[in-house]
């Protein structure tokens, strides 16, 4: 059964993009596309 998205990450201190559920959590948090969320974590790392 997939995650909901409250449920969210079970840590908060690295966004992981290795489960889509993760990604879409991470984008509604933080509130930026996809592509942003892949630049900024390229920029500063995990």
């Amino acid at each position: 059964m997939p995650r909901s998205l409250s449920e969210g990450p079970t840590g908060t201190n690295r966004i992981s993009l290795d489960a889509q559920h993760l990604v879409r959590y991470w984008r509604a948090e933080l509130g930026c596309s996809e592509d942003e969320l892949r630049d900024a974590i390229a920029a500063v790392g995990v």
